[in-house]
């Protein structure tokens, strides 16, 4: 499933790409199982047939995202994060 874990990360990407606060600030990397990616990798280990991603859309500690840090700023990443999976499973483009 890494390729449709990738295709779901994408169109959740461009979603997020969207809010300005995270804009220019994305990345997308498959999971290892070595070096720094293990920590990301242990928390969709063991997914199989499911599509697993690992979900980080700000940092706390970071002033960039810092206005995001209200009601309206989580609903606005959780616009995104529903809205991406939607396009994902509808087919459509992002």
């Amino acid at each position: 499933a890494p390729e449709r874990g990738k295709a779901l990360a994408e169109s959740i990407d461009a979603q997020l790409a969207q809010i300005e606060q995270i804009g220019g600030n994305r990345r997308i990397w498959s999971t290892s199982k070595h070096g720094w990616k293990k920590n990301a990798h242990s928390t969709i280990r063991g997914v199989d047939r499911a599509i697993g991603i690992c979900f980080e859309p700000l940092f706390i500690d970071g002033p960039r995202h810092a206005s995001l840090m209200n009601v309206q700023g989580m609903q606005q990443i959780g616009n995104a994060l529903a809205d991406g999976i939607h396009n994902y499973l509808s087919g459509g483009v992002a």
